[in-house]
Formats: C-alpha cells, sequence, structure tokens
C-alpha cells in the first residue's frame, strides 16, 4: 500500500526529500514539444495521468494540471516561444515546453503523452508530442532527506537538531522532509552569543 512498508505493510513511511549538506546539485529538467492545434493531450508520470489539457494551455494551466496528480508536488513550467502548449507543425514556430522538478528528486523517470485526443490541421493527423531529458536530477531522494529519522507509527519525521522541515527547494516549508537547514540550532545560536 501506498504510504506503508515492512514485510507486512504495517509500518508507515516518511516524506523523502534532498539532502540539505549536500551542493553542486541540479532538478531533474524535461521538454516537451507539441505540433496540434485542436483537441487536448494527458501527461503521466509514474503511472498517474493528468486531466486532459488543451492544446492551447497557458505555462500556469499546464503546471496546475502536473501539480495535481499525486506523483508530482511542486513543478516550474516555462514556454520557449509563445503562450500556448501547442503549434501546428505548419506554423513555423516550434514552442518548447520546459518542465523542472522541484519536490521530486534523482534521475526521473520521463514524462509520457497521450495525444490520441490532439489533432494537427495542417497535416491532416493525430498531433505529436516528443519528451526529452535535458537535465538528469542529481539531488538525492532520502527519506527524512538524511537529516532525521522516521516515527514508523505516525509517518512523521523526527528532525536532527538544526533541521526542520523544508518547501522541496531547500527553504523552510511544509514537506514534513527535514530537508532544511536552520543557520543555526538552539545550542549553536547559544555558541554564538556566548563567544560574542
Amino acid at each position: 500500500d501506498d504510504g506503508f512498508t515492512g514485510y507486512d505493510c504495517s509500518l508507515r513511511t516518511c516524506p523523502f526529500g534532498d539532502d540539505p549538506n549536500t551542493y553542486g546539485q541540479v532538478n531533474e529538467r524535461q521538454s516537451l514539444t507539441c505540433a496540434a492545434d485542436e483537441g487536448s493531450f494527458t501527461l503521466t508520470f509514474r503511472q498517474v495521468s493528468t486531466a486532459a489539457i488543451p492544446h492551447n494551455a497557458t505555462s500556469t494551466q499546464l503546471e496546475a494540471a502536473l501539480e495535481a496528480i499525486k506523483t508530482i508536488t511542486d513543478v516550474d513550467v516555462s514556454y520557449s516561444d509563445g503562450d500556448i502548449a501547442c503549434t501546428a507543425s505548419s506554423s513555423g514556430t516550434t514552442n518548447t515546453v520546459s518542465v523542472q522538478f522541484v519536490t521530486e528528486h534523482g534521475d526521473l523517470p520521463p514524462l509520457t503523452a497521450d495525444v490520441s485526443g490532439l489533432h494537427d490541421s495542417s497535416t491532416g493527423a493525430t498531433g505529436v508530442i516528443s519528451v526529452a531529458e535535458d537535465v538528469a536530477g542529481t539531488t538525492e531522494d532520502i527519506e527524512c532527506s538524511g537529516r532525521g529519522l522516521c516515527d514508523r507509527d505516525t509517518g512523521s519525521c523526527v528532525c536532527f537538531p538544526g533541521y526542520s522541515s523544508s518547501d522541496g527547494r531547500g527553504n523552510q516549508g511544509t514537506q514534513g522532509d527535514c530537508g532544511h537547514r536552520k543557520l543555526c540550532n538552539a545550542a549553536w545560536c547559544e555558541l554564538a552569543s556566548a563567544a560574542a
């Protein structure tokens, strides 16, 4: 079952995240190009599909559709050209959709597209979406970000001193993953004050 582990699936899992004490890492970034000017498509990540996305979706709409599925928490979506996801193959312009995964860590599986609802009027055929990995993610995907212990009864991370829940980007947030490194914990702050 989702959220459980152990030989009998009775132990809860805790949130996973990036270790805040490692540096020089990058988020996964994938790109999509879409040739179509009618209809809609879906995107699938880790076997969970979005609702239908219109061919003329804005980057904000596409980002919301991806973040609505349970396998994605936070992505950044941007377009290279224009403000709609797909363009007809005869238009002379190709928009590249960039999807940066913020809270899903490591080298990720590719997004897949169902284009059966897309149409390219310039060719009279079904639309086409191509997906490519632009940057392989190198951030860790570790339970409690490697900076806490998992309480298997509650499924909550108990963070080590100096660490707290992050937003998936290393800032303080609500992920529950111990991925935020505080500037100082109480003991360090007391030492710093005493030394000053």
